[in-house]
């Protein structure tokens, strides 16, 4: 009876003492990853995390928000008695010499009347709604992508990131700084520091105020960048286009890289999690399209597979693609790929 005793008291102990270690060895953990957060605070990478997940809200409140015009409206008093009657009835000298004494008062600042628009606005905003071409070339696909600057040029929300540039001289070397530095895509998870590499990749290459100016276009200009990205894809496929029309030299291979960032890799993933589902499904197609052409010229270095990226986007843009404006086309070009693989 005693030896059971023993034996029950010293495993309740052993447990004791295995839910201290569990404990301690985590609290050790917390430490280590509060201090090391904390030395490392003011790092880029760092930052480029924390900013991946705190930005997007800002971005939506400065792009929505309008400074409301407030009018007061003063009615004239009527009379109200007999003897406010009697007062109002005056001769038709006294109203003259009211008429003559009486200032008109010009509208306020605030209020003022809408600009009309330029034949050259006009134009530019057929092109960015019209239905894309059934083959467009390098120059109508540059004369469409060059539109779509200008139109950004004239609008409001881009005065503080363009500080008195043109769209396309502040762009262009955006995309080119991507282009030049394209993020790691096989290996990714090999250790930590990776990740977080690719998941402040954006940040990292062109910072906090670029990517908001991006988001900002993102969330404003909806009706225009499906057609956008269309030529802009497109044109990309001519050797030398995006060279003679914009000095932009955008290796496939770049366009590969970042084809496998969003399809295979964590942080990929991550920054298309946190994207609104049309623009979500709108990378995804294009990265898929890249991929498939990589195939077709035996460039697929890291091995990756569409096949499943396929058979997910399908079905979604079928159910809540509906305010996609080129669902079709992406339909019908997602359904001739799945066709190679039957």
């Amino acid at each position: 009876m005693d030896d059971r005793n023993t034996s029950t008291r010293r495993k309740v102990t052993r447990k004791k003492r295995q839910s201290k270690t569990i404990y301690l060895t985590g609290l050790v953990l917390l430490l280590l990853f509060s201090a090391l957060f904390y030395i490392n605070r003011n790092s880029s990478l760092f930052q480029g995390v924390i900013s991946t997940f705190t930005d997007d809200s800002k971005i939506e409140k400065q792009s929505t928000s309008e400074p409301a015009l407030t009018s007061v409206k003063v009615q004239p008093s009527l009379p109200t008695s007999k003897t406010d009657i009697a007062n109002d009835q005056n001769s038709p000298e006294q109203d003259f010499k009211a008429e003559q004494t009486t200032t008109i008062t010009p509208p306020p600042e605030s209020v003022k009347p809408e600009p009309v628009k330029t034949a050259t606005q006009i134009l530019t905003k057929k092109t960015l709604t019209a239905a894309p071409a059934t083959q467009i070339t390098c120059k109508s696909g540059t004369k469409v992508v060059r539109d779509f600057f200008h139109h950004l040029d004239r609008q409001e929300y881009m005065r503080p990131y363009l500080d008195g540039q043109r769209s396309e001289s502040y762009f262009i070397p955006i995309i080119q700084k991507l282009a030049d530095n394209p993020p790691v895509v096989s290996g990714e998870t090999s250790d930590l520091f990776t990740i977080l590499q690719n998941t402040a990749h954006f940040f990292r290459i062109i910072g906090k105020q670029n990517i908001q100016a991006l988001k900002a276009i993102l969330h404003n200009e909806k009706k225009y960048s499906e057609n956008v990205l269309l030529n802009f894809y497109t044109i990309t496929g001519y050797a030398g286009c995006t060279q003679s029309e914009f000095g932009l030299d955008i290796p496939k291979n770049a366009l590969y890289d970042y084809a496998g960032f969003f399809l295979n890799t964590v942080g990929g993933r991550l920054y298309l999690f946190r994207r609104e589902s049309l623009s979500r499904m709108t990378v995804i197609y294009y990265s898929i399209l890249i991929i498939q052409e990589a195939n077709r010229e035996g460039r697929n270095a890291h091995g990756i597979d569409i096949r499943p990226s396929v058979k997910l986007l399908i079905p979604e843009i079928e159910e809540n693609g509906s305010k996609l404006f080129l669902r079709d086309r992406y339909l019908e070009k997602l359904y001739e790929i799945e066709s190679h693989f039957q």
